[in-house]
């Protein structure tokens, strides 16, 4: 969606094969992958201005692209097609070659080539310039990058941390985030699976008689321009993307 007009990706030109967008950036990239049903494979891709680009994947292996920052720089995973729970976190930058570390599951990655992971066990920060690595004890799934924080819910709270691993924030009683406004005022989040705003340390749920729905498989986000982002479900459970506005 661009200024209100709907852009649609091109299909695979097959029945067999979805397309399944994960991220865009700024700049209207758009990564995801491609998937080849009954294979039980896919392969990453970027899309660009029209252009449909499948990224670098080894022979016998599938990948899958899960965050896109505004310079094209992709994260996401490749593991072999025999043994898909062993997976390696991967960044196809704009240019250069494919940086490739063990871990398990791809979380985003910011302009300045910082890319977050978790593995089975804990969460880290990478930076892709020059390798180093911080890591953050105790977290897990769901993990959001949003504006350059991390969350992820702990026993405390939603904890906010910076792409360094220095905590921000503990944000009272949360068990779920999809992000943060730019200023940082405003998160946006869930409590027990209830939507729920954080401003000025006071949490309150969005008041709505159609709820953001809290999960995994359905995006969310929280603009500056005072927009919650989202999906909710109908009376027959039919998905429905949709915008909340919100006085703040």
């Amino acid at each position: 969606m661009d200024n209100g007009v709907l852009t649609r990706l091109p299909s695979a030109g097959s029945s067999s094969i979805g397309v399944r967008p994960e991220d865009v950036n700024d700049e209207g990239v758009v990564v995801g992958r491609q998937v080849f049903y009954g294979q039980q494979r896919s392969l990453a891709f970027r899309w660009q201005g029209g252009s449909f680009e499948l990224l670098p994947t080894p022979a016998g292996h599938s990948s899958r692209a899960e965050g896109v920052n505004n310079l094209g720089d992709v994260v996401g995973e490749v593991w072999h097609e025999d043994d898909p729970e062993t997976r390696d976190v991967v960044v196809w930058p704009r240019s250069g070659t494919m940086t490739r570390v063990p871990s398990y599951i791809a979380v985003g990655i910011s302009d300045t080539g910082r890319y977050a992971h978790l593995s089975r066990t804990s969460g880290f920060v990478n930076d892709l310039a020059t390798g180093q690595q911080v890591e953050l004890p105790g977290a897990r799934r769901p993990m959001v990058l949003d504006n350059d924080r991390l969350f992820y819910a702990t026993a405390a709270g939603l904890e906010e941390r910076a792409l360094t691993g220095d905590l921000v924030a503990t944000w009272d009683s949360g068990t779920w985030s999809w992000g943060r406004t730019s200023s940082g005022h405003v998160v946006f989040g869930a409590i027990n699976r209830v939507a729920t705003l954080w401003q000025w340390g006071i949490h309150y749920s969005v008041d709505s008689a159609k709820q953001p729905v809290v999960s995994e498989n359905y995006y969310g986000d929280v603009t500056d321009g005072g927009a919650l982002i989202g999906v909710y479900h109908d009376a027959r459970g039919g998905s429905h993307p949709a915008r909340w506005f919100w006085c703040g």
